[in-house]
């Protein structure tokens, strides 16, 4: 993995969550890991770079994402996992104080 992205993942990863070389996301929960789809781990790193604009008091935030699916959860939330479902509303809550793209 290159080391500006290993460097950026580290800074939008929880301490229980990490991504491995080959990007797969786990999470770590007591003794047992399990792995997640790609769409968890994507959606992730989207609600964690709003967390982190919302708490540096950012007024601009722009993603780029090439998933259709992180787009689509946008527009229905039903897409969300069920682990993620706590975080959304939240994360929906502080885009409205934001310029988003």
């Amino acid at each position: 993995m290159f080391p500006a992205l290993r460097n950026l993942v580290d800074q939008v990863t929880l301490p229980s969550e990490q991504l491995n070389d080959s990007l797969v996301w786990t999470d770590i929960d007591s003794e047992q890991v399990v792995k997640q789809s790609s769409l968890f781990a994507e959606l992730c790193g989207v609600l964690r770079a709003i967390e982190i604009a919302a708490q540096r008091n950012w007024l601009n935030l722009w993603i780029e994402t090439d998933s259709s699916l992180v787009v689509l959860a946008f527009k229905n939330s039903s897409l969300i996992p069920w682990s993620l479902r706590n975080r959304w509303p939240n994360c929906q809550v502080k885009l409205r104080s934001m310029n988003f793209m």
